[in-house]
């Protein structure tokens, strides 16, 4: 069970998601917002930053990093971590999100 923020004032809304590898979350029933508050993003993030020494792929900055997703799952945490993520810092990922 994982708690994600409802609203900026601290009000919780508790989640309940089951994950197993044979049944992923689906984009249906979980949006990216609240995905990006489980245990399985957490653990794929993690991975990520250690695979690239916690560093920006694109300028090597260790500052403010994050993971970005090259590509969108249709079934959200079946990301390959080494195809679909990479990290980049918050410059970066700006302007990797402005071309769009």
């Amino acid at each position: 069970m994982d708690k994600t923020p409802k609203e900026p004032n601290g009000n919780y809304r508790v989640l309940y998601v089951h994950w197993n590898p044979a049944k992923p979350y689906t984009s249906a029933k979980i949006g990216e917002d609240d995905y990006l508050h489980t245990r399985v993003w957490r653990e794929l993030r993690e991975e990520r930053l250690k695979l690239d020494d916690y560093k920006c792929k694109k300028c090597g900055s260790a500052y403010n990093v994050a993971v970005h997703h090259l590509y969108y799952p249709d079934v959200w945490g079946t990301e390959d971590v080494e195809t679909d993520l990479i990290t980049l810092c918050e410059n970066c990922h700006s302007r990797i999100h402005s071309k769009r």
